[in-house]
Parts: structure tokens; C-alpha cells; sequence
């Protein structure tokens, strides 16, 4: 009986582990600026968000905005 038990935890792994793939396949896209493909599980609006989001709390521990107004929007 163990060894049956083991061939259906090695059967539920490999199944498992098949769905992650498929799944980090069916994501892949290919990144118009570099060039390269890259597995996104993020909508950009969804990407912007969270960039405008932690906006604020990335300059201040980079030491703050620029202090040239020119530079900012």
C-alpha cells in the first residue's frame, strides 16, 4: 500500500507542478523596450498603480525629489 501511495503523490506533483507551467507560459509577453519576454501576471494599469503608489515613500529614501523644478513634471 505505501508504494501506492507514493505513485499518487508523485502523479499530483507532476500534474501540480504542469499547471504552474502552462499557466507561467500562457503570461509570457514580450517587453516592446528590450526586446526580451517576460512572464507579467500585472495589467499595466495595474503596474502604474502600484509605481504611483510607492512614489512617494521611493524618493524620500532616495533623499527626495530633484531640486531642479525643470526636472519635475
Amino acid at each position: 500500500m505505501r508504494g501506492k501511495s507514493f505513485k499518487v503523490r508523485i502523479l499530483i506533483f507532476a500534474a501540480i507542478a504542469a499547471f504552474a507551467f502552462l499557466r507561467k507560459c500562457s503570461q509570457e509577453e514580450v517587453n516592446p523596450y528590450t526586446g526580451k519576454t517576460q512572464a507579467i501576471s500585472l495589467s499595466p494599469d495595474e503596474e502604474i498603480a502600484i509605481g504611483l503608489q510607492s512614489a512617494p515613500s521611493m524618493a524620500q529614501q532616495h533623499g527626495g525629489l530633484h531640486p531642479r523644478s525643470d526636472y519635475q513634471d
